[in-house]
């Protein structure tokens, strides 16, 4: 038992060194705090920049340096969707760059894009390291392009049955990017609107239409809006109640085509009449010959099919003079709103 006793006795002192040994809380919570702040600044940081097409747009990097140029010993470059270079310095030596309407401010590390098109879009990211391959900041810039649509424009189509209140009504914006979409209100009520969208294969920019229906009543508004990215263009167009077909009504033919019509039937009468008397004058000279006894040449073939000519030309000008009262008097009718908007022939 003593012999036990002894040996736990002599066991103690060691664990107590153990124990002297460990660091306290205070330096573990420490470390740990360090390691959390250096981890962060490694740690990818993503920004969002948003630009118009045709215009400048920069993106900002991570680090910047004191100089106004950048020092031998650093390694900068941007990168767009991982893959493809955009800009790069490396320890004094630029590279060749690919999109020539790129540069890259030298103290800031700052990525300029001049005449912003839309296939600049994507994920971009700035990477400043030093020399021994020592990274000092990993940056990446989400950019997004955006083309402004035109002001909607509405055409509208009207019934072409008298009774018909509906109107069909066509809103469309052009030349605009991202993809949009179309809405509005008829009446403060929404609008569901039926639409197409089509996109130029060069430039990527969108074209759409929306077509709806809508019972006009009375006077209203129509709001059309074309929503893209976060942005709206949108106007305000009245729509008026159809006037009972007055707009299908046909139009009477001027004064001076009535009075060119009635000239050159007068003289076209006036050349058969004469023509006629002249074939009469003759007949009588025949036959007033025959009874004194004198001989006469009688009237030859083509004299009499000339005379038949004759009379059928009077037959038919007499014929179209009351069809042409009839039309002058149904053109200068008055007009009947009750009957559509139609005279009757």
């Amino acid at each position: 038992m003593e012999c036990k006793n002894s040996k736990r006795m002599l066991r103690m002192p060691k664990a107590e060194g153990m124990l002297a040994r460990t660091p306290s809380k205070k330096w573990v919570w420490l470390g740990l705090f360090v390691f959390h702040q250096f981890s962060l600044g490694f740690a990818h940081k993503t920004q969002v920049a948003i630009a118009k097409m045709g215009e400048e747009v920069t993106l900002p990097c991570c680090y910047e340096t004191r100089s106004e140029d950048i020092p031998n010993n650093y390694r900068v470059y941007w990168q767009k969707n991982v893959t493809e270079v955009v800009i790069a310095y490396s320890f004094g030596t630029w590279l060749p760059n690919p999109i020539n309407r790129s540069s890259l401010n030298q103290r800031t590390f700052a990525l300029s894009i001049t005449q912003v098109e839309i296939s600049d879009a994507g994920s971009y990211a700035c990477i400043v390291q030093r020399t021994g391959s020592v990274k000092l900041c990993d940056q990446t810039v989400i950019l997004s392009v955006i083309a402004d649509f035109s002001q909607p424009a509405l055409s509208l189509k009207k019934p072409s049955d008298c009774e018909s209140s509906e109107v069909v009504v066509s809103c469309s914006s052009y030349g605009g990017f991202p993809k949009p979409k179309v809405s509005g209100f008829f009446n403060n009520v929404s609008v569901d609107w039926n639409t197409s969208l089509t996109s130029d294969a060069k430039t990527s920019l969108y074209n759409i239409t929306g077509v709806a229906r809508f019972n006009v009543t009375e006077n209203m508004n129509l709001t059309c809006s074309v929503e893209y990215s976060d942005r709206t263009v949108s106007g305000e167009y009245p729509l008026t109640k159809p006037d009972n077909c007055e707009s299908f009504k046909e139009d009477p033919p001027s004064h001076e085509v009535i009075i060119a019509s009635i000239t050159v039937l007068s003289i076209f009468l006036v050349a058969i009449i004469l023509l006629v008397r002249y074939f009469r004058c003759s007949a009588c000279e025949r036959v007033r010959s025959s009874y004194n006894g004198t001989s006469q040449p009688t009237a030859t073939e083509d004299e009499t099919k000339l005379d038949h000519i004759g009379r059928s030309l009077i037959l038919s000008a007499l014929h179209c003079i009351p069809i042409v009262l009839h039309d002058w008097c149904l053109f200068h009718r008055p007009f009947d709103s009750s009957r559509g908007g139609q005279s009757r022939r």
